[in-house]
């Protein structure tokens, strides 16, 4: 996609949607919407406030903002700007976020009001966004023509993914990258349905680089819908909003699209006409129950962040079980043994990706991570290319049909996020209190989840090693906490899972049978929330104190615990109700509301 004068880039074909079609809708976010034309003028006046402070090719700026309006003019800015875009999540915790901003050595921020007091000791100059109008517009100074057109060589965002080091590392995408995986994307997935496609962002960009394979469909003159992340999180309200909108693609997680069967929202699946799934592994159950939907194509998609969101596309009802498929356009996988020659069909090895979505590299590359990306001799000796090995296990099929088969390392996958289970330990080891820690990863009811085994100093609590962690990883990277007089080493010198004992689990140190009097009334209804909570959390007792997401909560589980809770006591209670009230003291008086409600109405009838 060229225009033979210059190369195709995505933000210059925004530029180029918005100059030849200004009045047509770019952004929706609840009840405000931004024009293809409101979005090119809000960008120029964020980049020109960044050009003010200095940024040019190669120069970082980090982002801070809430999901809305806001991200689409600064994503752009900031390239037309010349910058490099760095997000940040502005939930996640304090210190990450700093260490992000510090390390791309960004030159300025884009945040709101809000989330631009949750720097510390932040001196960069900061451009003030309103998350709903996006940014009042202010008019650049001086020519913008004379400005540097970005080239494919150039930087365009930072992402961040979790570091075996024990810190988080930067993966650097260049325009090229980004415009190379836009084309596979639509080329494969999406060039035959049409301009008017209706689409919703569900994607992280804090924390997922596929968000910009959504922000891609502003390239193709698309509307892109970004929905805020209670309707993300809740599949009550997702549900709802793909009806109500008449949505007709959907890009999400494995476990997204989960919750959504699990409370009984198939109808709401069944409407579309695209479902792309992506960053983990979908269980068979999955995609047997998607596979039957007449109506969809459900594609299952895989690549690294390190290769531009996604390298390989398999359409569900072409494989009776999950399956990588076969290269978008332009991507090469090769299946290669340890010294990094092809094997042959049937074989399994290690999956090695060449192609021009393969990213520049790291920002700051240690022995252990420069070794992904390396110099791979096609087989028929023409030449040698680059490439990054995966680290993923997988083989061909005689069909030419590729399929994952696990790691070779401790790298997992929770929720769509890529989880080094070595930052993990390395956070709970720096724990003031924790003598030993080892962790792991557990899958259950198609969900990974991490688990952790930690033996602490007399005196040390859970709940002061809980403390200290959740100020350093996300809620994504929280896992269950077992204490253990000593952790068992196996002949490798590594931590043996198998001989772990029950141990004493997270809450058993507390008095969970210690409820509020406005709940001691109901000791049955109590006792039965309670067990939901300790089944669905595999914990062995819950603190009227507990927080349902320090305990190892997440979407997929919150589901399965509201799904319980309406057949038993409040058919009518609302999935959102366990994000508004966490605790689960809280959760009780809620779930018993709710169903005092639902008793009214049927005396009443």
């Amino acid at each position: 996609m060229s225009n033979g004068e210059s190369p195709w880039l995505l933000h210059q074909a925004i530029v180029d949607q918005a100059v030849g079609h200004p009045g047509r809708s770019a952004l929706v976010s609840g009840s405000d919407s931004l024009t293809y034309g409101e979005l090119l003028e809000k960008a120029y006046s964020i980049a020109a406030q960044l050009r003010a402070a200095g940024v040019r090719r190669e120069v970082s700026v980090a982002s801070c903002l809430p999901r809305g309006l806001a991200m689409g003019p600064a994503v752009l800015g900031t390239w037309l700007a010349g910058g490099a875009y760095v997000p940040l999540d502005p939930d996640g915790p304090r210190e990450r976020r700093d260490y992000m901003t510090r390390n791309s050595k960004a030159a300025a921020m884009i945040a709101t009001p809000q989330t631009a007091t949750t720097f510390g000791g932040g001196v960069l100059p900061v451009v003030i966004v309103d998350p709903a109008d996006a940014i009042s517009a202010v008019r650049p100074g001086g020519r913008t023509d004379d400005w540097p057109r970005a080239s494919p060589d150039d930087l365009a965002y930072v992402i961040y993914t979790s570091g075996s080091t024990g810190r988080p590392k930067a993966v650097l995408v260049e325009h090229g990258n980004l415009a190379a995986m836009a084309c596979s994307h639509e080329a494969r997935l999406f060039g035959g349905q049409g301009r008017d496609l209706r689409h919703i962002a569900l994607n992280n960009v804090a924390v997922a680089d596929s968000f910009f394979s959504d922000f891609a469909h502003l390239a193709f003159g698309r509307t892109l819908h970004v929905v805020d992340d209670a309707t993300r999180r809740d599949p009550d309200r997702l549900a709802k909003f793909i009806n109500n909108h008449g949505v007709e693609l959907i890009d999400a997680t494995p476990t997204q699209i989960q919750t959504m069967v699990l409370a009984g929202h198939i109808d709401a699946l069944a409407s579309l006409t695209v479902l792309v799934l992506g960053g983990e592994a979908a269980s068979p159950g999955l995609w047997q129950r998607l596979s039957q939907l007449p109506a969809v194509q459900p594609y299952n998609l895989y690549g690294p962040t390190e290769c531009t969101v996604a390298v390989t596309a398999a359409a569900f009802r072409d494989h009776a079980t999950p399956m990588l498929g076969t290269p978008l356009p332009g991507c090469s996988v090769w299946v290669v043994n340890d010294a990094l020659r092809p094997v042959p069909d049937g074989e399994t090895g290690e999956l090695l990706i060449t192609g021009p979505q393969v990213a520049r590299g790291y920002l700051d590359p240690v022995a252990a991570d420069a070794v992904r990306f390396v110099q791979f001799q096609l087989s028929d000796g023409s030449q040698s290319v680059r490439a990054y090995r995966t680290g993923d296990r997988g083989r061909r099929d005689h069909a030419g049909q590729l399929e994952f088969l696990g790691r070779t390392d401790s790298q997992v996958s929770i929720a769509g996020h890529r989880v080094e289970i070595g930052e993990v330990e390395a956070t709970l080891h720096d724990c003031v209190g924790v003598c030993a820690a080892a962790v792991g990863a557990r899958r259950e009811h198609g969900a990974t989840t991490l688990v952790a085994y930690i033996v602490l100093d007399p005196g040390t609590s859970v709940e002061d090693v809980r403390d200290q962690f959740s100020d350093t990883l996300p809620r994504h990277m929280i896992p269950a906490i077992t204490i253990v007089s000593h952790i068992p080493m196996g002949m490798t010198g590594k931590a043996d899972f198998s001989g772990f004992g029950p141990g004493v689990e997270s809450g058993e140190e507390k008095q969970p049978d210690t409820v509020g009097p406005d709940l001691a009334a109901s000791p049955d209804a109590v006792g039965l929330m309670r067990q939901i909570w300790r089944e669905k959390l595999d914990v062995a007792t819950v603190g009227s104190g507990d927080n349902f997401f320090s305990l190892g909560g997440d979407s997929l589980k919150a589901t399965q615990v509201i799904v319980a809770v309406r057949e038993t006591l409040a058919p009518d209670i609302p999935i959102r109700v366990l994000f508004d009230h966490p605790t689960f003291q809280q959760f009780c008086a809620a779930v018993l509301a709710y169903a005092g409600a639902a008793n009214t109405r049927g005396t009443s009838a």
